[in-house]
C-alpha cells in the first residue's frame, strides 16, 4: 500500500497521497475503527462459542444485541473503505483494484437481509424492555 500511496498524487504535480497530512490522518483513523470493529467481532463470536460449548441458548435480548453489532460492523468497514477509496481517483474505478472489490462487497453486505437498521430497532426495544423489567436500585 505505501508504493502505491507514494506514487499516487490527486492532481498532477500535487503531493503524494503518502505525504498529506489528510490521507496521514485518515490512514490511522481507519485502522483504529477496524482494529475496534474486529475486538467487537471478535467478542461477538466468543459470546457465541462460549454459549455453544456451555450448552447454553442465548437469550433474546443477547441474539438481538448480536445482530445489532453485526450490522454495526458492516457499516463501519464500509464507512472506512468508502474513506479510503476517495484517494485512489480514478483508477480505483477499475474492475482490477482491491479497494472497488472492498467497496462493491461491502454495499452488497449492506443489502443482505441480515444487516439492517431495524436490528438496532428491535435490539433497543428488547434492552429496555429488559432494564424495565429488573427493579431500580433506588426503589
Amino acid at each position: 500500500m505505501y508504493e502505491t500511496a507514494a506514487a499516487t498524487a490527486r492532481r498532477p504535480g500535487g503531493a503524494a497521497l503518502s505525504d498529506r497530512l489528510a490521507f496521514q490522518k485518515d490512514i490511522s483513523l481507519a485502522e483504529s475503527r477496524i482494529r475496534a470493529v474486529q475486538l467487537l467481532y471478535r467478542d461477538a463470536v466468543a459470546q457465541g462459542w462460549a454459549a455453544a460449548q456451555d450448552g447454553v441458548d442465548l437469550s433474546e435480548v443477547t441474539v438481538l444485541r448480536l445482530r445489532a453489532q453485526h450490522t454495526y460492523l458492516v457499516e463501519e468497514c464500509l464507512d472506512v473503505v468508502s474513506r479510503i477509496f476517495r484517494y485512489g481517483g480514478g483508477r480505483a474505478l477499475s474492475l482490477k483494484s482491491p479497494m472497488q472489490r472492498h467497496l462493491r462487497n461491502l454495499t452488497a453486505a449492506m443489502q443482505h437481509v441480515y444487516i439492517s437498521d431495524e436490528n438496532y430497532e428491535v435490539a433497543g426495544r428488547a434492552r429496555i424492555a429488559e432494564l424495565a423489567a429488573v427493579p431500580s436500585a433506588q426503589s
